[in-house]
């Protein structure tokens, strides 16, 4: 009788082990040959190529801070490599997923592959610059990727014990699940929990790359990119942007510019320019990569409201005679404060817009600047100090009882000792003409101001007092630079 049992016990389990394994085999006919070997190889070599992409990936150098080696050539290694791990670690899903819907039966392979392939074919839209793609683009397939890396991470996880029973090994006990994430302002939440419960994993995406940038965010540091199309040669355009001492000319915010130090390809520069109607000046390092046709830059001695503030301009051609430009900020306020952060934004996009308007309108023009572009002087000794002269020039307030033929002079000086006057004289023929001006001073040295009213017929004066020591007295120049209208 016991050998009996025994004997209908063994053909039971038999017959039910038998089960199992047509069941298992049906079930992996459509992923033959997807070994768990195979995925990790595939894994480890893509990991490898994947290491360089990002790191000369233009964005995440500007999220991280990062600079990666320029060179001719070095703005292909990242669409190269991309390409090859999508065709090398790729394929095998968008095969295994052309198998699942042959027999109607769509799952994992497909949503892989529909992850990587919209993922793939946006990087490479953007990448030609047939679109942007903003903060509501990236999280939404920064979350299909993860879901499908996810997914992979549980299939390989699948083994078969010494008994022929499938077993999940799961850190905390079951399949992980993702919400359904944070898509506005900067972040994307995913969440892996099972049974036991298990850490979340965040992952955070840009900010909107268009625009102004919001206030309401969960950081504290605010990302502002704005881009413009120029029709000129990329060459031309990075020209404009990198003689910063020609800003003033060009760049209506702009005062005026100086180069402080230079080293190769940084150097150290202070501008003085208008942000939210007032004059404000401050200390940036620039480092200028004419070959990667970006310039970044930092802010080294920020004042309130501005707690920091750095950013780049970068250019891509987009064929031998236009040009697209990005211009991204990224900054935090003093102590956090909305009210400050308000007046930050408000002065990045008001002086973004006009400085991307003008580099497009000189840009454009750069064949005719030849004859848009005048410039003169005239130098004149004067048997004097240079801080007689400086005072002569600087005290303007005085110039209409020492001047004749100014009628008046209204001037005003803020904290920082920059001059606003606005100014009418008076023509032979007896006509009044007025000008308005924001002057700065450099104590026996210089007086430099640009013309904040001009007449129609131009688009920018700016001007220098420059005084020299000259023996026992000083040679005086006043030297122009104008911007004609170019319409």
């Amino acid at each position: 009788m016991d050998h009996k049992i025994h004997q209908v016990r063994r053909q039971a389990a038999d017959l039910h082990a038998g089960h199992k394994m047509s069941e298992a085999s049906g079930s992996h006919d459509r992923h033959a040959g997807h070994s768990v070997a195979m995925f990790r190889d595939k894994f480890w070599l893509s990991f490898a190529l994947t290491i360089p992409v990002v790191f000369w990936s233009p964005d995440v150098q500007h999220w991280l801070g990062l600079r990666a080696p320029s060179f001719p050539g070095s703005n292909l290694i990242a669409p190269i490599l991309g390409t090859v791990v999508f065709i090398y670690g790729g394929l095998v899903f968008v095969r295994g997923a052309w198998g699942e819907l042959r027999d109607h039966k769509p799952g994992m392979m497909t949503l892989i592959s529909l992850a990587i392939i919209v993922a793939f074919a946006t990087s490479v839209a953007a990448t030609f610059g047939l679109f942007e793609v903003e903060t509501g683009q990236l999280a939404a397939e920064l979350r299909l990727h993860l879901r499908g890396v996810e997914l992979l991470d549980f299939q390989i996880q699948v083994g078969v014990d010494t008994a022929g029973h499938r077993r999940l090994f799961c850190r905390h006990g079951r399949p992980p699940a993702v919400s359904s994430g944070h898509l506005r302002g900067w972040r994307t939440g995913l969440e892996r929990r099972c049974l036991r419960g298990g850490p979340a994993v965040q992952a955070r995406s840009r900010p909107a790359l268009a625009g102004s940038a919001s206030l309401e965010t969960v950081t504290r540091t605010v990302h502002t990119e704005h881009r413009t199309l120029i029709a000129a040669p990329a060459e031309s355009v990075y020209q404009i942007v990198a003689e910063v001492t020609r800003w003033p000319l060009f760049f209506r915010p702009t005062v005026h510019a100086r180069v402080l130090e230079r080293d190769n390809d940084q150097e150290i520069i202070r501008l003085w320019a208008f942000a939210n109607d007032e004059v404000r000046t401050w200390t940036s390092r620039r480092r200028l990569d004419p070959h990667a046709l970006r310039v970044e830059f930092r802010q080294t001695n920020c004042t309130a409201p501005i707690a920091s503030m750095r950013g780049e301009w970068l250019l891509k051609p987009v064929d031998a005679t236009s040009t697209t430009v990005a211009f991204g900020h990224e900054y935090r306020a003093v102590d956090d404060d909305p009210g400050h952060a308000a007046w930050i934004a408000e002065a990045v996009e008001r002086n973004s817009n006009a400085e991307l308007a003008a580099l497009k309108a000189a840009a454009e023009n750069h064949d005719r600047m030849d004859e848009l572009v005048l410039s003169f002087d005239d130098t004149v000794p004067v048997d004097g100090s240079a801080y007689d002269v400086y005072e002569f020039l600087f005290q303007a307030q005085e110039w209409p009882r020492r001047l004749p033929h100014v009628s008046r002079l209204d001037l005003r000086e803020d904290a920082s000792g920059v001059q606003f006057m606005e100014m009418d004289t008076r023509a032979p023929d007896g006509s009044v003409h007025t000008t308005a001006s924001v002057r700065v001073g450099f104590p026996d040295e210089a007086i430099v101001y640009k013309q904040v009213r001009v007449p129609a017929l131009m688009n920018a004066h700016i001007g220098e007092w420059r005084i020299r020591g000259e023996g026992e007295g000083v040679r005086l120049t006043s030297h122009h630079d104008v911007l004609l209208n170019a319409a």
